[in-house]
């Protein structure tokens, strides 16, 4: 993924890439905007809360931070709908019984957390404008933006 966005965003001097562990390190600078993608579920949820409240520190006044990310259900049979749902769709792919086990034993590592908890993690950081813009099942997208002076 790296490799294709680094592609195609070459020659471009505003935009950063960094490979590091954001639940530890400090991010470095400061944004306009801050894109994450799949991988903040793998924290436990006091982690998450202090990383979107990093993500918050580093944006510029009236930065965004948009948000595509694993949700919770609500309830225990919520999220078993969405269990099978995501199960149901992989197997009706083309992938192989291993590339599914990988998926799998990937998946057991997931710590997802419900989207109002997500939401208001990001309304607890100070951010505005906080919604859910796209929700299939569990796979979300939110937005917020940093407050202006």
């Amino acid at each position: 993924m790296m490799e294709k966005a680094k592609k195609r965003f070459a020659g471009k001097y505003n935009v950063a890439f960094h490979i590091m562990d954001y639940n530890v390190s400090p991010l470095p600078g400061k944004y306009n905007l801050i894109l994450s993608a799949m991988s903040i579920h793998h924290l436990k949820d006091s982690d998450k809360k202090q990383l979107v409240q990093k993500i918050y520190d580093a944006l510029v006044v009236g930065g965004t931070f948009i948000h595509a990310e694993l949700a919770r259900g609500v309830t225990d049979e919520i999220e078993q709908v969405y269990q099978e749902q995501w199960r149901k769709h992989l197997e009706g792919t083309d992938l192989t019984d291993d590339e599914l086990n990988v998926i799998y034993e990937r998946m057991s590592y997931d710590k997802p957390a419900s989207l109002d908890m997500q939401l208001n993690w990001m309304r607890d950081a100070g951010f505005l404008n906080v919604d859910c813009f796209y929700k299939y099942y569990n796979f979300v997208v939110y937005a917020g933006c940093k407050k202006t002076a």
